[in-house]
Parts: C-alpha cells; sequence; structure tokens
C-alpha cells in the first residue's frame, strides 16, 4: 500500500485555510446585505458601492482558488485511499479505484458514489485494523455528505438568482441566499477536515502494521 497520511495532512491544511476564507465571505456578504438594505431604504452612496463591489470581487476570487485547491487535493487523498483498499486485498468493494476520481465529475453519478466509496473507506480500513466490535460507525461520512449536497445546491441557487438579478431587491434577495450558504458551508467543511483527520488515523495505524505491499520509495519522496 502507499502511504497517504502526508496527502491527508496537505488537504487538512487546504480545508482550514478554506474555513476562514468562508467566515469571511460571510461577513462581507452580510456587509453587502446590510447596504443593500440602506440602498432599499433610499441612502446610496458610490463610493461605498464600489468599495464594496471590490471586497467582493476579491474575496470570490480568493475562494474561487482555494476551492479548486481543495478540489484537487481531496481527490488525491480520496483516490490513494481507496486505492490502498483495493492493494490490501479488501474484498466486496463496489467501485474500482478509478471511480474515486472520476465518479465526481460524472452528473448524477457524483450523487451517490462518492459517498459510497467514502463509506467504504471509512468501514473497510478500520475492518482492516481491527474486529467489527471496535469499528465506528460511519455517521460522520452521512452528515459529511448531506452537508456537502446542501451547500452545492445553495451554491448553485445562489448563482442562478446572482446572474439574474437587476433591480436592488432581487440583488437582497441573492444576498440573503448566499450568506445562507456561506453558513451552511462553515459545519461542511469541519465535518470534513474531522473526517479526514480521522480516517488519515485509521490509515496510519493500517501502513504502521504493514499491511499490504508498502511503497517507501513514493513516501520518502514524499516527505
Amino acid at each position: 500500500m502507499k502511504h497517504n497520511l502526508q496527502r491527508a495532512k496537505q488537504i487538512i491544511v487546504v480545508f482550514w485555510i478554506l474555513l476562514g476564507i468562508t467566515i469571511v465571505s460571510l461577513i462581507s456578504e452580510l456587509l453587502q446585505l446590510n447596504l443593500l438594505n440602506r440602498f432599499s431604504s433610499g441612502y446610496f452612496d458610490d463610493q461605498s458601492a464600489t468599495i464594496n463591489d471590490m471586497r467582493q470581487g476579491i474575496i470570490a476570487l480568493l475562494n474561487f482558488a482555494v476551492i479548486i485547491f481543495s478540489i484537487i487535493f481531496f481527490i488525491r487523498w480520496f483516490r490513494r485511499a481507496y486505492y490502498n483498499l483495493h492493494k490490501i486485498g479488501v474484498r466486496g468493494l463496489r467501485y474500482s479505484e478509478g471511480w474515486a476520481a472520476g465518479a465526481w465529475f460524472i452528473p448524477f453519478v457524483n450523487l451517490l458514489y462518492p459517498y459510497q466509496i467514502m463509506r467504504e473507506i471509512w468501514l473497510e480500513t478500520q475492518r482492516a485494523i481491527t474486529s467489527n466490535n471496535y469499528i465506528k460507525n460511519a455517521n460522520l461520512v452521512g452528515w459529511w455528505w448531506a452537508l456537502y449536497l446542501v451547500s452545492n445546491t445553495f451554491s448553485y441557487i445562489s448563482m442562478r438568482i446572482s446572474l439574474e438579478s437587476n433591480t436592488i431587491e432581487e440583488l437582497t434577495n441573492a444576498s440573503i441566499v448566499n450568506a445562507l450558504g456561506f453558513f451552511i458551508e462553515i459545519p461542511a467543511i469541519l465535518a470534513t477536515i474531522f473526517m479526514i483527520q480521522e480516517t488519515a488515523a485509521f490509515e496510519q495505524k493500517l501502513y504502521t502494521t504493514g499491511a499490504g505491499e508498502t511503497d517507501l520509495l513514493e513516501h520518502l519522496i514524499e516527505s
């Protein structure tokens, strides 16, 4: 099996950064909402509107960049974790190792397959190091996936509303949905971090017990 702890550490750092930017995004969205409420009551300040737009644009670019990094780093870790289960000969896995990456990019398939793969990673990695009596249930994985789907749904809705918003009232509604999306994203990110930390601990124990074939050279290169 291949060492995966370094990838776990990397993605955890990326998600902590994403959490910070999400909190900043939520605060910025609330500031924008306050400004829009002032505009709707008759007050308008062109300078305040310009500063708000600049702030929102910069934060959005930063958020987008970190999201791209989080996707890349997560799938690298996720795929290797599933690869290791195949490598040590776990029987009855639903999918091939390639699906751990490909399933995220196929419509409708990406609503179920990643959850099923993550659940197998969570449970089967534990079964490889302990008896069934001491296995932690997959509730955290379920919460992670539910929060992920809800957060993505809010992101899609807010994007559609924002693109179609022209009046102050429409912009206000879009800002409310955006703020709710960021609010839900916070526990979604935390659930992801905790899930990776727990799974990485299972993987590390499996790695150190010598299950499967260890790729020591790759581990040294990554370190």
